[in-house]
């Protein structure tokens, strides 16, 4: 969420903090801009302006420019909305009592545009009682006044900056209908963009048929006849004439919506309806009447209409009571919402009907209330509503058949500057406490739906620190939150240590810290190339991220050595425990673990080993490997034992795979079976991909050693194992038999993944019957826990087969699969590229990532050619060029870098790469972009301070398993890890958010 107002936050225009803000009074303009109603040092106040730039229009207690008077109560219904590109329209009754209607431009410049007392423009009579305006995007406005010539009804027209215009008055002649003069003008009215008004009033000299409703262009326009009392309706079979008019909207084109009674003959169940007249025909269509069959839910009928919205593009929505008989005998279900966007009116929601979570899909359960609608300038709808125990706010696109889904609930996380969580517990949008037939818009009204479909809400939150509440626009963009960067004061280093570079591929925990490596630029605050490079993690301090200095080269290690080279980025887990090797100043190497600021060597050069299946006795010999730390402190890593004959520890056994921590035990160890399922003895394991789940259950890549008697030759050497705790098993191995498709051998497995519910995931080249190299023979397999794998794709193959790409031409098939990667259950996410020429494939879209759910079904996420998603996740103009090989988080959000097509949507060579999120709902969001201006230290040597600089490279850690004890650059909350490079070369570290 984008913050507009926070209670504590200093008030502008004042020397004091807001401590309260309207949950009612406070509305969007369609530039974005706000105008709200709020408190600050026990006075009542109205802001406006763009968030991060507002500025006060009134206080109580300031002059009201033009009276003798100053301002008073700004929270009159509806009293407040913001004017595009000119600042915002209030009303206030003064402390005279006296109601008045403004607009305020920056600065603020005030001007009066009417006041109850004041004498109106010709001063042959002064307004008495004023009532709400309906005021359009341009600040233009219609109100009803009386005059204290006989209590005169008037209805005016006002410019912005007025003065205003009489446009009805009692006693004036009607020309619509000859021989007619106006009676109470403007009993209902609204105002649109090109200053056209509809009205309701009651004639006199018209008979029995005095109830009209006009439209006009004010403030010289002629009125135009809409509907009168007395005429037939236009509806299907309905012989019943209009009798009053409650309420109407118009829009940029002049069409009117409009609700009204029947008289004549119609029944008690019927006898209010909806109508559109067509301003470009003159033509009135029927919408709904009190007694049709609702659209949506069977068994379900209009009883009676609330509210109406009808938007410039033709979008219309109305608010009903539904009932479940026709004839007005039976209960009532209550209040729904329906749309038109161009097919007829579909439900949006009803009570007692189910409610959608934000992916559209899953039930978030059946609506116990609908509180408040909004309608954007587009036709988009928001709706504030209970569901059995919570409460939220839902979005419906303007489009026909779309699904309503979930923005916003009470329970939802947020998070502040400092990446702390802040829960929900209170969602509202303005105008909310109270529903009512003047709020909503889109036109006239206060709204509180942007263009873009981002609504202003009033929320409350709880957190660790506090309590929060304010206003926020609800916006589902990427936050960011800078770590550091080169030139920043180095923690934990002397005062004028500056950082020089930071290294790619640093390690992001579940609760969002990072862990990182840096080099110092030598020469500042008594740097020496000894001393230059460290280890940083973040810890929380006072509820803020820290970067706190962890490991520095010629410092000392916990067991009493002195630090060397820290040549490999640490990994960090959700216990804030943190692992990594060093080299030693003297020689060897250790392996260093455990919480900040209680680190021990885990193992080290010339140590014993001690672990159970390893000779008692046996000496590390180096130590420093791949390696793998899960959350429960278990770390495990691959080693050379020291050399001893008398130890039976020779060329042929001296490495293993060794897991420490609770329960240590050797893995694997060279020259032992590689288990069970496979012929052969491992190699040397040294630098093997291995990886450890939460439960500490271990996967890992190995070679076996060749054995022409067994078949085992370099190319099928390969292997992949698992260790359940207990035993080794080998999952599949180069020269066995797969499982599916039937008769084809493994040839090369690779690129293992792991995950928390010990599946594995692995990429393999195949051999053997039907199989064509470069064309079927690539595919990607899962094993749960050590299980037979199973095939997930396989290039080649179409979609009629069963291992196809989702959403292209089932004839597509895949001709390349890369690496995959794992959420915590059983889906990977994989980068592949398709045949050119099989199912309409060509060269521009030739390219995708994809998942698989781990049943062999495909899924297209993003795809080469397609439209690539701007910051809000909105299509852009700018398409997909290629990906690298994505990342998906222990929840399943997808992480991935791309370059996007130069030439297409103003892509240039140095703004044509990006990375991509998605969010819990699997909605991408461009996070940060090569050309992207950021402020960045400037070193103090420099002159200090800060610098806008261009961003030139993007990158992210995108190696490991959903295991979570690697490197993972996004996490289940929606934090995703980056390095950033800029045009001057320097280097930052960053986090950013997809809630």
């Amino acid at each position: 969420m984008t913050p507009v107002a926070e209670v504590g936050d200093s008030a502008p225009g004042t020397a004091s903090n807001w401590s309260a803000l309207s949950l009612s009074y406070a509305a969007v303009g369609t530039d974005g801009g706000v105008a709200f109603v709020g408190t600050a040092g026990g006075l009542e106040g109205a802001w406006f302006g763009d968030p991060g730039s507002l500025e006060l229009a009134g206080i109580v207690g300031d002059a009201a420019p033009g009276t003798l008077s100053t301002f008073n109560d700004f929270t009159n219904s509806n009293g407040i909305t913001p004017v595009t590109g000119f600042g915002v329209a209030f009303h206030n009754r003064l402390a005279d009592t006296n109601m008045s209607f403004w607009t305020a431009s920056s600065g603020p410049v005030l001007n009066l545009l009417a006041m109850e007392g004041a004498a109106i423009p010709d001063a042959t009579a002064n307004f008495t009682t004023l009532n709400k305006p309906s005021i359009n995007n341009d600040g233009n406005s219609v109100f009803r006044a009386q005059l204290d010539a006989g209590g005169t009804r008037t209805l005016w027209f006002s410019p912005a900056a007025g003065p205003a215009a009489s446009i009805a008055r009692n006693t004036e002649a009607m020309s619509a209908i000859g021989g007619t003069t106006y009676n109470g003008p403007g009993a209902n009215y609204s105002a649109n963009d090109n200053d056209a008004v509809s009205f309701t009033c009651s004639l006199l000299g018209a008979g029995a048929n005095d109830q009209v409703l006009l439209s006009l262009v004010a403030p010289a326009g002629a009125p135009v006849l809409v509907a009168r009392e007395g005429d037939i309706t236009p509806g299907p079979g309905t012989t019943e004439p209009f009798a009053t008019f409650p309420d109407c909207h118009i829009n940029d084109s002049g069409d009117i919506l409009f609700d009204a009674t029947l008289g004549g003959a119609a029944l008690a169940h019927n006898n209010t309806g909806v109508w559109l007249y067509d301003a470009g025909t003159t033509s009135l269509s029927e919408v709904a009447v009190e007694g049709d069959a609702v659209p949506g839910v069977a068994g379900a009928f209009f009883h009676d209409f609330q509210e109406l919205f009808l938007a410039n593009n033709g979008v219309l929505a109305i608010v009903a009571v539904a009932r479940d008989t026709a004839n007005n005998t039976g209960s009532l279900i209550g209040r729904g919402v329906w749309i038109d966007a161009g097919g007829g009116l579909e439900l949006v929601a009803l009570v007692g009907e189910n409610a959608f979570e934000k992916d559209g899909v899953t039930v978030f359960g059946p609506v116990t209330s609908i509180n408040q609608v909004t309608m954007s300038m587009d036709g988009d709808l928001a709706l504030e509503m209970n569901g059995g125990s919570s409460k939220g706010v839902w979005y419906r696109e303007a489009t026909v058949a779309a699904t309503t889904r979930l923005q916003i609930a009470l329970g939802d996380k947020t998070y502040d500057g400092n990446r702390q969580v802040r829960i929900v517990s209170g969602v509202d949008l303005p105008e909310a406490e109270v529903f009512t037939p003047s709020g909503g818009g889109p036109l006239g009204r206060a709204r509180s739906l942007r263009n873009d479909g981002v609504p202003l809400l009033h929320v409350k939150m709880n957190s660790d620190s506090g309590s929060y509440e304010g206003l926020y626009f609800a916006e589902r963009q990427a936050l960011n939150f800078f770590i550091t960067s080169t030139s920043e004061q180095a923690p934990g280093a002397a005062v004028g240590t500056e950082f020089e570079s930071i290294r790619p591929a640093a390690s992001m925990s579940e609760n969002a810290l990072v862990a990182m490596r840096g080099y110092l630029r030598v020469g500042t605050g008594g740097t020496a190339l000894a001393d230059s490079q460290g280890i940083w993690a973040e810890e929380l301090v006072g509820g803020v991220p820290q970067l706190t200095l962890i490991a520095r080269s010629g410092e000392a290690t916990p067991g009493g050595d002195t630090y060397g080279q820290l040549p490999v980025n640490p990994i960090f887990n959700t216990a804030g425990d943190i692992a990594f090797p060093a080299e030693l100043d003297g020689g060897g190497n250790a392996l260093i673990a455990g919480p900040i600021g209680s680190l021990v060597e885990i193992a080290k050069t010339g140590e014993l080993v001690g672990i159970t299946g390893i000779p008692s006795g046996a000496l590390y010999e180096y130590v420093r490997s791949t390696f793998a730390y899960n959350d429960n402190g278990n770390l495990v890593a691959g080693c050379t034992l020291r050399r001893d004959s008398g130890l039976g520890i020779t060329v042929n056994n001296d490495s293993a795979i060794l897991r420490h921590g609770l329960s240590p035990r050797a893995i694997a160890r060279e020259g032992a079976s590689v288990g069970a399922g496979a012929a052969g003895v491992f190699d040397h394991l040294l630098n093997r991909p291995v990886l450890i789940n939460s439960a500490g259950r271990v996967a890992f890549l190995a070679n076996r050693k060749r054995n022409p008697a067994l078949s085992i030759t370099t190319d099928n050497a390969t292997a992949v194992c698992y260790h359940n705790g207990s035993s080794l098993i080998c999952v599949a191995a180069g020269g066995a038999v797969a499982v599916n498709p039937g008769g084809v051998q493994y040839l090369k497995p690779s690129d293992l993944t792991f995950n928390n519910a010990n599946r594995i995931g692995f990429r393999t080249t195949l051999q053997g019957g039907g199989v064509t190299p470069g064309v079927n023979d690539v595919a990607l397999y899962s094993s749960n826990a050590g299980a037979a794998p199973v095939l997930l794709v396989r290039t080649g193959t179409t979609q009629l087969s069963g291992f196809g790409p989702a959403g292209v031409d089932p004839a597509a098939t895949f001709i390349g699969i890369n690496r995959p990667d794992s959420d915590a259950a059983s889906t990977l996410v994989f980068r592949a590229t398709l045949t050119v020429g099989a199912g309409g494939v060509i060269a521009s879209d030739d390219e995708g990532i994809w998942t698989n759910a781990g049943a062999g079904t495909t899924a297209l996420l993003l795809r080469k050619g397609g439209a690539a998603p701007d910051a809000s996740g909105v299509a852009s103009t700018a398409v997909f060029e290629s990906f690298d090989d994505p990342v998906i988080s222990l929840d399943g959000r997808v992480v991935v870098g791309a370059n996007l097509r130069i030439g297409v949507g103003g892509i240039t060579a140095d703004t044509n790469r990006a990375i991509f999120v998605s969010d819990s709902a699997g909605v991408f969001y461009r996070v940060v972009q090569e050309g992207q201006l950021m402020d960045v230290a400037v070193a103090a040597s420099l002159g200090g301070g800060t610098s806008s600089k261009a961003i030139v490279e993007v990158g992210y850690p995108n190696t490991g398993g959903g295991a979570g004890g690697f490197y993972k650059a996004i996490n289940s909350e929606g934090f995703v890890m980056t390095y950033l490079t800029f045009e001057d070369g320097e280097t930052a570290s960053m986090v950013f958010l997809v809630p």
